[in-house]
């Protein structure tokens, strides 16, 4: 992880003492450089030295410092699997930064790691646990005096802090862990301030023996994958989104329209065909009527004309109602072929 489970766990981290928040800003950022760049050997490195600075930092952290110090180890604990971690450092960041929302250039869009953090966001903060208050200076907690108070279902950058404003000892603390042994029984006693500024960087690891409060316990973390890869390549790459079924081709909107084009041709020519024979009837009872009447002899003119008008008006029915229905014919077949493609 980024940041130990105490920060100052390292006597080789002596050598970068004092380091000031600037110092600390720098290395974090160079650190975040690499992440982004998937250049997990310099990573590793930057982290590495980002950790010892961290663990000699002789001032009060800023909030926003602390804020992207958990975002820091909520992204390497995810990379490396450890999704409940990640979980715990990502409340810490909402905790600070309520509205805080990742960067698509660190984290893009559909990764998981924004699942956990709108989970983290669900769940809010719960009622926080007595933390000693030092006979000497003040503990802080991400960067504001703790009031005798830490969180119990997240994690937190702890900081002792003499009234001068010079830090002697930092932690990233899980809500399981304890303050080290020696840090209670210094800021118990008199003279435990100076005792910690002079072996600032070499404390032992804080103690894992349980919560320090009742925690509301943290829900169960997505199921991950049974073939994972621990490289920083994983973690920026997007998830591929699951298959959907394509969309229908545009030409089955005109299904409906040309099934009802059809439709209207049909009875169009229905009607046409019956005009037809309806007319050819009259026109046949007609000629029959003239010629069976007595005395009818030759037609005028008058009549032939009457008759040719009226023979001619039936065939233009006639094909017209043969054209409606080849229509509609046509019609039908195109909604049904459409459907089917």
């Amino acid at each position: 992880m980024i940041l130990p489970l105490l920060l100052a766990a390292a006597a080789a981290a002596r050598t970068q003492c004092p380091a000031t928040a600037a110092e600390v800003r720098g290395k974090l950022d160079a650190t975040f450089a690499a992440f982004q760049a998937m250049d997990e050997r310099a990573y590793d490195q930057r982290r590495g030295d980002l950790t010892e600075h961290v663990a000699c930092l002789a001032e009060r952290a800023p909030p926003l410092l602390a804020r992207d110090l958990h975002l820091l180890e909520s992204l390497d604990r995810y990379q490396r699997h450890d999704n409940p971690g990640a979980l715990l450092a990502l409340r810490a960041v909402l905790a600070i930064d309520p509205g805080y929302a990742v960067s698509t250039d660190l984290v893009p869009e559909g990764n998981e790691f924004r699942g956990l953090l709108a989970q983290a966001r669900r769940l809010g903060s719960g009622p926080p646990s007595v933390l000693l208050r030092p006979r000497e200076g003040e503990f802080f907690v991400d960067g504001l005096p703790a009031a005798g108070e830490r969180p119990s279902d997240r994690a937190a950058l702890v900081q002792w802090v003499a009234p001068t404003g010079r830090v002697c000892w930092t932690a990233h603390l899980d809500p399981v862990q304890r303050l080290p042994a020696g840090i209670l029984t210094e800021a118990a006693t008199g003279g435990g301030l100076q005792a910690c500024i002079d072996r600032q960087g070499v404390f032992p690891r804080p103690s894992d023996e349980g919560p320090v409060a009742t925690a509301p316990p943290l829900p169960p973390p997505d199921p991950e994958p049974e073939e994972e890869s621990s490289s920083l390549a994983d973690l920026l790459a997007p998830v591929e989104p699951l298959p959907t079924e394509p969309p229908p081709p545009r030409w089955h909107a005109l299904a409906k329209p040309t099934g009802f084009s059809a439709i209207g041709c049909g009875a169009v020519a229905g009607g046409l065909l019956a005009a037809t024979l309806v007319s050819r009837a009259r026109l046949l009872e007609e000629a029959e009527r003239c010629a069976a009447a007595e005395g009818c002899g030759k037609p005028s003119e008058a009549v032939l004309d009457d008759l040719n008008s009226r023979e001619r008006r039936v065939r233009a029915l006639g094909y017209g109602a043969q054209s409606a229905l080849g229509l509609a014919a046509g019609l039908g077949v195109v909604a049904v072929v459409t459907v089917k493609l």
